[in-house]
């Protein structure tokens, strides 16, 4: 059996079979060990943090640890499947409002990868919502396959990188809600925008989806609150009154932009292991 896929079946196990008051108390504990192991990435968040909270050493290391717990509590939800509770009042009233019931209009909501995007994807779902979601593959069909299987869901459609921008427009038509978590570019052919006096590569995808269907658009700003909560907002992203319509280009930085600026509200909730910003030229 391949190793990785055994391994996450093994995860899944054991966070199944762990109560979440156990959870509470180890899975601070587990992350806090994991960052430890995981020293020499640890450099990687700590440059990507010094970009966003500035040359404050010590908020740098409590964002540090954090993101790696709040990476912790991301797992074990994701591999117990227990849902998170939405918190706030009001916001199922703000989904009607602004997505309209389920299937009457398309919906495109973008995000980066802060709180635990996956728990507002679920929370959709539990309201009616047609959901379709680009994941990055894993390297192994089997470890795929069982990821799909743990994602699996009657109204969630995922797709891969690979067809990801066909199958999202198709989605779009059918009146479905698109949500991509966006912040960074793992195709390889991001646009770079500027940011702090530095360069990210940002996937010119969401900005294409926008200029070719013009769907509702949405900022999602998701926060995880404990091990099973977390609240959510949405910002209506439009392109203005601008006429003629923005180039691809110029939509994918100030869409670049936006998302970057969630990021800078949420630094230590921010789960990213990749070296970000570049230096400029």
């Amino acid at each position: 059996m391949n190793k990785a896929l055994l391994g996450y079946r093994s995860l899944r196990w054991v966070c199944r079979k762990t109560p979440d008051a156990w959870a509470r108390r180890i899975c601070p504990v587990l992350s806090d060990l994991y960052r430890w192991l995981d020293r020499g990435r640890r450099p990687l968040v700590e440059e990507n943090l010094r970009v966003m909270v500035g040359e404050k050493e010590a908020e740098i290391a409590r964002c540090c640890r954090e993101v790696y717990r709040s990476f912790a509590s991301f797992l074990f939800e994701f591999f117990s499947g227990r849902d998170s509770q939405m918190e706030g009042e009001n916001f199922d009233e703000q989904l009607r409002a602004l997505l309209g019931a389920p299937g009457e209009r398309a919906g495109l909501l973008l995000m980066p990868h802060v709180g635990n995007w996956e728990a507002c994807l679920r929370h959709l779902l539990r309201r009616g919502y047609e959901v379709t979601t680009v994941v990055m593959p894993h390297g192994s069909e089997a470890v795929d396959s069982f990821f799909v299987q743990l994602r699996g869901h009657p109204r969630l459609e995922v797709t891969d990188l690979k067809r990801g921008g066909v199958v999202c427009r198709r989605a779009l038509r059918k009146k479905r809600i698109v949500a991509l978590a966006c912040e960074r570019d793992y195709t390889g052919s991001g646009q770079s925008i500027p940011f702090k006096g530095y360069r990210v590569e940002f996937p010119p995808g969401p900005a294409w989806l926008m200029l070719g269907e013009s769907p509702s658009t949405f900022l999602v700003h998701c926060r995880r609150t404990d091990l099973h909560r977390f609240s959510i907002q949405l910002e209506p992203f439009t392109t203005g009154n601008n006429d003629p319509l923005p180039s691809l280009e110029e939509l994918t930085e100030d869409l670049g932009q936006a998302i970057f600026k969630i990021v800078e509200n949420n630094p230590e909730q921010w789960i990213t292991f990749d070296r970000t910003f570049h230096p400029n030229p």
